[in-house]
């Protein structure tokens, strides 16, 4: 794409991502508005209703009602009006960043202060590689913990196969470079991971085969069939002798045992502290729909 295309676009995307960042900011006061009145209604309507004379007056009552099923569903609705504001926000702060390496002024631009290269480093230093006015600042683009790090590790060198690897990595720019609409989205998504930026190296690590559990084959089978005969037997334990189902949890915790150490480590990367799954969602969901 050429830098004037690149330009005109930007500031197209500057002034329509300003108005929706509006919208959403002005759709955000109202809904807080009637969120504040519906709170006056339920409690004028729950002041007046706890009164003797008109405790058995049958509006009051619906109106508490429909006053707090309002607010409740204000509340869902508020929290996506305020999501879609802050994704309108971080896809203006996409094209302004555009704009602000097209013009020079990237520098004031906020850089990843935690990236730096390694103490001795032969040629980061000579470079300028990593800090404020670098050539990581200059081409940092990347909103997660992963990307960011990644990135870092291609400016130190010894990742992939020289020329090869760096080939393919420049062919993967160019064909990234017309796509700025899934670039908008990504980025977006990706600010809208907060200033914790889950790590998702264990969500990867499993994804990836890296934490594997060796089984018998016989062992899904029982995995189906102890849990259901436990079932059935504390449903009909009068008509069976005591202690069956005990039993049968006690087999469930013997075959399991010796499998403890695997499972917590799949389990762990599987549903990582930090949700990662979770936060990472839309995004995997953005790059599986599109096409490259």
């Amino acid at each position: 794409m050429a830098q004037l295309d690149a330009r005109e676009h930007y500031e197209a995307g500057v002034k329509a991502r300003a108005l929706d960042a509006e919208a959403c900011e002005k759709k955000s006061r109202a809904i807080g508005s009637l969120r504040l009145l519906l709170v006056v209604t339920a409690i004028g309507s729950l002041g007046a209703v706890a009164w003797p004379h008109l405790s058995q007056n049958g509006p009051l009552w619906g109106v508490l009602t429909v006053s707090l099923i309002g607010f409740a569903v204000l509340v869902v609705v508020h929290g996506r009006v305020i999501r879609e504001k802050d994704r309108a926000a971080a896809a203006l702060r996409f094209h302004e960043r555009g704009l602000a390496r097209l013009n020079g002024t990237w520098r004031d631009l906020p850089f990843a202060a935690e990236i730096s290269a390694a103490p001795n480093h032969p040629f980061a230093g000579d470079l300028d590689l990593f800090g404020k006015g670098s050539l990581y600042h200059f081409i940092d683009r990347a909103e997660t913990r992963f990307g960011r790090t990644h990135l870092a590790s291609w400016l130190r060198g010894g990742v992939g196969a020289f020329p090869a690897d760096v080939k393919g990595r420049q062919d993967s720019v160019k064909e990234l470079t017309n796509q700025l609409d899934f670039r908008e989205k990504l980025f977006a998504l990706g600010a809208l991971l907060g200033d914790e930026k889950p790590d998702p190296a264990p969500m990867i690590a499993w994804a990836e085969g890296n934490v594997p559990i060796a089984v018998p084959s016989w062992l899904p089978i029982l995995t189906i069939v102890l849990p259901c005969a436990t079932v059935s037997s504390i449903a009909f334990h009068s008509y069976l002798p005591k202690g069956v189902w005990l039993g049968l949890v006690l087999i469930q915790l013997v075959v399991v045992a010796p499998l403890r150490k695997e499972i917590r480590a799949v389990l762990q990367a599987a549903s990582s502290r930090e949700g990662a799954l979770t936060a990472y969602g839309a995004m995997l969901q953005l790059v599986e729909g599109s096409t490259f």
